[in-house]
């Protein structure tokens, strides 16, 4: 199922894939990279993580721009561990059940935070929201930079490259919480800098 933010990135990346040769060459580079797991598994599942478990062009191209922009430090990352696995989107009662249970999470460097969550799943934007209650060091290029209380939305389990992109640079950021993980992944976006 595609969404606006999905369907936006696909319209783009088919533009400028078909205007630029040299660039079709490497992004299809980067999928076959991406289905080959050359990439940290733990950090492709936090941007991108398909219900069919292979990636495409658009994936890619998708991935390219966020990785590349992690790289580069216009997006800030930080890592929190909330010690269990989320279920299905059709969990809802679950999975609500334990955000809503999240009162602290062990942030970078063993901190802990004070936060507050919430898992509705539907035809919203997002599948609910992370809000941290204490400042958090997030890591941007080699350096840190504390965020202090901070509300961002939050995809659980599969998502699409195009919700990731619309939420990082169209919002504050993204968290993900994605499928085989007991870790928050914490995006703030290129706006905040």
């Amino acid at each position: 199922m595609s969404n606006v933010f999905q369907r936006a990135l696909e319209e783009h990346a088919d533009r400028r894939l078909s205007e630029d040769p040299a660039l079709l060459a490497e992004i299809w580079q980067v999928r076959l990279r991406l289905n080959d797991g050359h990439f940290n598994k733990d950090w492709v599942d936090a941007l991108i993580q398909p219900w069919r478990g292979r990636y495409d062009l658009h994936d890619a191209y998708g991935f390219a721009i966020v990785w590349s922009a992690l790289l580069k430090g216009k997006i800030g990352h930080a890592v929190c561990d909330i010690g269990q696995e989320c279920g299905p989107d059709r969990d809802v009662a679950g999975n609500q059940t334990i955000l809503s249970s999240l009162q602290r999470v062990v942030g970078p460097m063993g901190s802990t935070v004070r936060c507050r969550a919430e898992f509705w799943v539907g035809l919203a934007d997002a599948d609910g929201y992370f809000e941290w209650l204490d400042p958090i060091q997030f890591s941007r290029l080699g350096t840190s930079i504390t965020v202090g209380p901070c509300r961002l939305p939050l995809e659980v389990g599969s998502t699409q490259m195009g919700t990731t992109i619309g939420h990082v640079f169209g919002e504050r950021g993204l968290v993900r919480w994605p499928y085989r993980s007991t870790r928050l992944y914490l995006l703030y976006g290129p706006r905040n800098f």
